[in-house]
């Protein structure tokens, strides 16, 4: 207690602040107390700006790295910019941009006044909270109403967060504190890009442990994509281990060591998915159509299954194309920011386009669609991420290049998650601090 400095206590003040921020736990919490996500939201961000402002040191470090003013252009100062033409032009809008590039740069001063291990368990406790919300969502959907009625509240009526809770808790899918299957699936995944590679590097039956109980999430809200890149990811850390070794707390120990964890690893998911499986069958709310699991198994193992006949599948071809017509009339500005939620509400395009490359590029324009992964290429073929690998057995960046790119084709959601942000912030800190030097315990 003799150390709980003023300074301190305001670091983790923050540190909360980013921490509802990245569960999404503030929706949640809105929708429990009825306090407005504009005053969360305006709250947060003059909270943020006031600790950079105090910790004006570790802010000039964290953005001496040029990645991070590179992220902060592409992915903040020009979504904002693209408002002066935009289609229609809303202040939230400016907010939910502005609250994006604070909790990148509050996330990069925490990590560096308090080192990665202690952000690590920030991450791990929110990887807690985000299963927890998979489970609750799918066994008590009915919590989630007052959230759903606030977010369309929130968004002037013109929302369809309730219309999506409804459809997916009829269909016996999860969607936890993020309100969407598919975001909590990705958010699953997300927290693994730091857990797997990074904290639980030499801790190998945690790493099968977190794994098992992320496929069962991720089978609870149905995600097709979700558990397809969980698959993907799994193989990855196993060809690393195989590949690298398996760093334990006496040194390195040979890579077939992990066959054993993994062989562990697909029976425990084996039992999880038979469970859920079973649960699902004697669900109530299965008369709307398949559970979320066998949603998954159909349609990725079924010989029946016929990806030319699927719906959800034509749908988004079709949307795409229109798209596709579209971004080639605007290909170099594009239409401005957030201007594909208004072309939705307004029949210029039919809904998502359940694709970020296209999304960028029909907001922002193609140049600065292939600015956002070209930087994420640039990070990947970097010396500093090889000394990343050196010490941590694993090549995580390219697991977030992996991962972010190949959802990019499936999905709108791979960079407009606020855990996105903290996510870059805290891999550029492990790359770049003392010039991708020996890595330490600790940030000083």
């Amino acid at each position: 207690m003799n150390n709980l400095t003023l300074e301190r206590i305001f670091d983790y003040f923050l540190m909360g602040v980013v921490f509802l921020n990245l569960t999404n736990l503030y929706t949640f919490l809105s929708g429990l107390t009825g306090l407005s996500f504009k005053v969360f939201g305006i709250a947060s961000i003059l909270l943020m700006v006031g600790y950079c402002m105090v910790n004006s040191a570790s802010l000039n470090r964290f953005l001496s790295v040029k990645p991070a003013l590179w992220f902060l252009l592409l992915f903040v100062v020009i979504p904002i910019v693209t408002v002066v033409y935009a289609p229609h032009r809303e202040l939230r809008y400016i907010g939910y941009t502005a609250s994006f590039g604070m909790i990148f740069i509050v996330t990069g001063i925490w990590i560096i006044k308090y080192g990665w291990v202690a952000f690590s368990k920030v991450i791990l406790l929110s990887w807690v909270v985000c299963i927890s919300g998979i489970v609750l969502s799918y066994f008590a959907p009915a919590v989630f109403e007052q959230v759903a009625l606030i977010q369309e509240q929130a968004a002037g009526g013109q929302n369809t967060w309730s219309t999506v809770e409804i459809a997916e808790s009829s269909q016996s899918r999860a969607f936890g504190f993020y309100m969407q299957s598919n975001r909590a699936g990705h958010a699953v995944i997300m927290h693994l890009l730091v857990l797997l590679p990074f904290f639980l590097h030499n801790r190998s039956y945690w790493r099968t442990a977190l794994l098992a109980v992320s496929f069962g999430a991720i089978l609870l809200t149905g995600s097709r994509s979700g558990f397809l890149m969980l698959l993907f990811l799994s193989n990855i850390v196993f060809f690393y281990e195989l590949k690298n070794g398996v760093r334990m707390k006496g040194g390195i120990t040979p890579g077939i060591a992990a066959l054993p964890r993994y062989v562990l690893l697909v029976a425990a998911s084996a039992l999880v998915g038979v469970f859920i499986l079973a649960v699902s069958i004697q669900s109530d709310l299965l008369e709307a159509g398949s559970s979320s699991a066998t949603r998954i198994f159909e349609s990725l193992f079924s010989g029946e299954y016929d990806i030319a006949v699927d719906s959800s599948i034509q749908a988004r071809l079709y949307t795409q194309e229109i798209f596709i017509s579209r971004i080639l009339e605007e290909p170099i500005l594009g239409r401005g920011h957030y201007s594909d939620e208004w072309g939705k509400y307004h029949g210029i395009i039919p809904i998502t386009a359940h694709n970020m490359y296209l999304d960028l590029a029909y907001q922002y324009g193609i140049p600065v669609m292939l600015g956002c992964y070209i930087l994420l290429f640039y990070l990947l073929f970097s010396r500093e991420a090889k000394a990343v690998v050196e010490y941590f057995r694993f090549n995580s960046v390219f697991m977030l290049v992996f991962v972010l790119c190949l959802y990019s084709f499936v999905s709108t959601t791979a960079f407009d998650q606020r855990i996105f942000p903290v996510v870059v912030a805290f891999f550029l800190v492990m790359l770049y601090r003392r010039g991708g030097g020996a890595i330490e315990n600790k940030t000083s």
